[in-house]
């Protein structure tokens, strides 16, 4: 956010040195709350974000689930949890390295993030766990257009559809292999 403030006097008055030194302190009081308002937000959003992902963190998550179970059940409507976690991670650390391990999970973030909507929330359950939360949405039901997920090929004891061919096709080979849907609540 920037601006500039523009200030008029009609004629024949003009602006003297006390208007001016005025000006100057108003526009360095401006000045300071812009950069105040910049450096809040900067710590509003690391407060609810995991650093290495970018998903929403576990406190936010428990905040914000708890506002979606009590909407849930006072109007009655569906609600569908996703609870994911990555298959082999551990190798994964121990075989490529933990910058291996940070990529595959920024990964598996980038491509949840493309498979949801805008009411949905992609959030870091813990070490290699997600959980998407998906108002609006019955068990079993799949929100997007997209074919089961993850494709046949990939092996998983729960099919889950809420992404397109395109977005897992975007998820890089040693992410796709982690990720193992664990259960649906």
């Amino acid at each position: 956010m920037a601006g500039a403030p523009i200030v008029f006097r009609d004629a024949p008055y003009v602006f003297d040195e006390e208007d001016r030194l005025m000006f100057i302190q108003v526009g360095k009081q401006l000045g300071q709350a812009l950069v105040n308002t910049r450096i809040h937000e900067k710590v509003r959003v690391e407060a609810i974000t995991d650093g290495l992902t970018g998903a929403y963190n576990r406190r936010y998550l428990d905040d914000f689930l708890n506002i979606e179970v009590k909407r849930s059940q006072r109007y009655q409507r569906p609600m569908s949890i996703l609870l994911l976690d990555m298959d082999y991670f551990h190798a994964c650390n121990e075989k490529a390295g933990h910058q291996a391990g940070d990529r595959a999970l920024r990964d598996v973030v980038q491509l949840l993030n493309l498979g949801v909507r805008s009411v949905d929330l992609v959030a870091r359950y813990g070490g290699e766990e997600f959980m998407v939360v998906l108002p609006e949405t019955e068990a079993g039901r799949r929100h997007g257009s997209g074919p089961t997920y993850p494709p046949p090929d990939r092996k998983s004891s729960l099919p889950l559809r809420c992404f397109n061919r395109q977005h897992w096709e975007l998820l890089p080979a040693h992410s796709a292999k982690m990720i193992h849907p664990a259960r649906m609540i």
